[in-house]
């Protein structure tokens, strides 16, 4: 009973794609194109933007959401409790201490506070000494839209994908079945730092993978057994037959934490397909026989989600100029919905001009430039203008790099490029830039994504 979405992009960090999802619109529209939101920081989505759940609360849906929020907290007006959901059980920030619920800190995976104790709690000493730049701060709650909120103190201890998939649980005895829910599950799993419950310690020991490897494995594990747990509630409360289940991430695996996107080239970070290319599928029984084990044969942005999912559930539309599009994801043969999409555009990320000498006349007389970063796609090509890379872009020749370190870097394979075009479909792993043979085609695209950013002007 599972529907795959092969060609489904996101943004390469969560912030932008959550925004994306919750909005419909590209990020460039409500500038939540750069990055994600740190814990110190004025920014959030504009209260001017509809978001999903407020969508789904004018259509007679009770609202909940559980886990990462990520999308800005600096007045009360912008917290997720006051965006649309009835209740809110989870954080405010991109990350924090699985156990602690400290958020803030600079402990992270590659400095060693966490090593010695990943099954477990860290030591608050191991943690303030690391405490260098931020202050910490305890972020776990659980707040209402109609402003009653508590600080979730008692969990101190407690796994935050425990708690998560356990108050949803519980709160389904709650709802009757026969009033719609939309529920945003969103845990933190598998997300860094590289902890874990105790009980999966023994797991993967006698695989030859990378200590990093085994520990995102056993994140992976938890996290389908959490899923598992939901699911079989669902099931015992009635609500499964009237369920759709959307499983999906905000961006390309990290392979400093042990991910693989293998044979896709990049990581989170990236604009190549490891980066914004993620995994998504359906599970429901509402699937149509046909379409059970196939897959959506089209591109499918992360915007997509909020029309897409509203429709389906006979749901108005905001007025909002919405960039998504409502796809027939339960049609044996879905009409082509897209003939682009803007995968990325960040003026804020711009490269040195002396990387590539080519002149492209068709931008003379407009305000874009091919050293910003973005990425525009069509059904079958992609172009990439500026630096791809966030930490360094690659991809490895060997048939099964998933557990092998990978050290070919975007220097080895083309260097002082700034213009990039890819025959995406034939070249998922992006290995041949074909920007020079097809001149006509890159100026076409140019010119689109030089229309986008006037947005920005």
């Amino acid at each position: 009973m599972i529907f795959h979405f092969l060609e489904f992009t996101i943004q390469p960090s969560c912030t932008p794609s959550r925004a994306a999802f919750m909005t419909g619109r590209y990020n460039i529209r409500y500038g939540m194109q750069s990055g994600v939101i740190k814990p110190d920081e004025p920014e959030a989505i504009p209260l001017s933007e509809t978001l999903l759940p407020q969508a789904f609360k004018k259509c007679g849906y009770n609202t909940s959401m559980h886990g990462k929020w990520h999308l800005g907290f600096y007045t009360e007006k912008h917290c997720p409790q006051n965006r649309g959901f009835d209740r809110f059980f989870g954080f405010y920030l991109g990350s924090q201490d699985y156990f602690y619920h400290d958020s803030g800190n600079n402990c992270y995976l590659y400095e060693p506070c966490y090593r010695g104790q990943p099954e477990g709690p860290p030591t608050r000493m191991s943690v303030m000494q690391k405490n260098k730049y931020r202050p910490i701060g305890f972020d776990f709650r659980e707040a209402y839209s109609n402003g009653t909120e508590k600080v979730r103190l008692d969990l101190n201890g407690t796994y935050s994908t425990k708690a998560i998939a356990e108050d949803f649980i519980a709160k389904l005895d709650e709802y009757d079945p026969e009033t719609p829910l939309f529920e945003f599950l969103s845990f933190q799993e598998v997300h860094g730092p590289l902890q874990w419950l105790s009980e999966y310690s023994t797991l993967f020991k006698e695989k030859d993978w990378t200590h990093y490897r085994k520990m995102l494995s056993r994140k992976i594990v938890i996290v389908d057994h959490f899923i598992g747990e939901v699911v079989k509630k669902l099931k015992e409360k009635g609500f499964w037959k009237d369920t759709i289940l959307v499983i999906t991430s905000d961006n390309g695996g990290q392979t400093r934490e042990g991910a693989s996107n293998w044979p896709l080239r990049g990581r989170k970070g990236d604009v190549f397909e490891g980066g914004i290319r993620s995994r998504a599928f359906i599970h429901s029984p509402k699937l149509p026989d046909s379409l059970k084990g196939s897959s959506f044969p089209h591109m499918f942005h992360v915007t997509d989600w909020f029309p897409t999912l509203l429709r389906f559930s006979g749901c108005q539309l905001p007025d909002s100029n919405l960039d998504g599009k409502a796809q027939d994801i339960f049609h044996h043969k879905p009409e082509v919905k897209r003939t682009h999409l803007l995968n990325f555009l960040d003026p804020f990320k711009v490269a040195k001009r002396k990387l590539d000498d080519r002149m492209f006349s068709v931008l003379q007389n407009r305000t874009f430039e091919v050293t910003v970063k973005s990425v525009i796609r069509t059904e079958n090509w992609k172009l990439i203008t500026g630096r791809p890379c966030h930490w360094g872009c690659s991809f490895s020749e060997e048939k099964n790099p998933r557990y092998v370190p990978d050290k070919t870097v975007l220097e080895d394979v083309e260097p002082g490029k700034l213009v990039r075009l890819y025959a995406i479909r034939e070249d998922p792993m992006e290995r041949y830039d074909l920007s020079d043979l097809h001149p006509e085609l890159v100026d076409d695209l140019l010119l689109k994504l030089a229309d986008y950013y006037v947005i920005l002007c």
